[in-house]
C-alpha cells in the first residue's frame, strides 16, 4: 500500500511538473503611433494563442519619438499602464469585449537617423532591430487571461511625409512569456503528494 502511494505520488508531481514546464506561450503583434483624423493615437495589438488584445491609446511612449528630421531613439518604454482594454476570440468570431489590463513595456534599439522630407509627393521610412520586454496582466471580472513576463525582438519603423499626418512609428513584437520557475514545480508535487496522502489516512481503518 505504501510503495503504490509512493509510486503515484511520483508520478503525479512528475506528470504535472511536465505540465508546469510545457512551452512558452507565444506571443505578436505590435505597438503602433499614427494620426488617426487631427488626433495622435498610440495602439498595441497582441496576439495570444487563444485570444486578441487591442490596447488604444493607455501607453505613451517615454521619452517619446518627435516628429521631424534628426535623432531618434528606438530605445523607449510605455512606463507602467492600466486601464480598460479590448479582447476578442480568435476562435468562433464574436465582437471585442472589455479587459481590464496592467503592464509595462520596454523598447531597446539603436539611434537612427531620419532624413529631413524634401516635398510633398516624399516620404522617409527609418528601419533598425530592436529587442523588447515587459510585464501583463489581463483580467475579465474574476478570470485571469493571462499574468507574467513577456520577452522578444522585432523591428522598429519610423516614418514621415510631408504632411504632419504623415509621421507613424511602428514596435513589430514576436515573443514568448516566460517559463515557469522550478520553485514554483517542486511546490506543485508537494502539494500534491500532501493531497493524496491525506486521502489515503482518511480512507485507512
Amino acid at each position: 500500500m505504501r510503495t503504490n502511494l509512493a509510486v503515484l505520488t511520483l508520478v503525479t508531481a512528475f506528470g504535472c511538473a511536465s505540465l508546469a514546464q510545457a512551452d512558452p506561450i507565444t506571443v505578436n503583434g505590435g505597438l503602433n503611433g499614427s494620426f488617426v483624423g487631427a488626433q495622435f493615437i498610440e495602439e498595441i495589438d497582441l496576439t495570444f494563442p487563444a485570444f486578441n488584445l487591442q490596447i488604444v491609446n493607455l501607453t505613451h511612449l517615454q521619452p517619446g519619438i518627435p516628429e521631424g528630421s534628426g535623432l531618434r531613439s528606438f530605445t523607449q518604454t510605455t512606463g507602467d499602464f492600466q486601464g480598460q482594454a479590448f479582447v476578442s476570440p480568435l476562435i468562433g468570431g464574436g465582437g471585442g469585449s472589455p479587459a481590464h489590463v496592467e503592464g509595462r513595456f520596454d523598447f531597446f534599439g539603436p539611434t537612427v537617423t531620419v532624413p529631413p522630407v524634401n516635398g510633398p509627393f516624399d516620404n522617409v521610412n527609418v528601419n533598425a532591430d530592436i529587442t523588447w520586454s515587459g510585464m501583463l496582466n489581463i483580467a475579465q471580472g474574476p478570470q485571469t487571461l493571462f499574468n507574467g513576463a513577456l520577452a522578444g525582438s522585432g523591428l522598429g519603423t519610423i516614418g514621415a511625409g510631408f504632411r504632419e499626418a504623415d509621421f507613424f512609428y511602428n514596435f513589430s513584437m514576436q515573443g514568448v512569456s516566460a517559463t515557469p520557475e522550478p520553485a514554483s514545480i517542486v511546490l506543485l508535487g508537494t502539494g500534491l503528494a500532501w493531497m493524496i496522502r491525506r486521502r489515503r489516512d482518511r480512507t485507512m481503518p
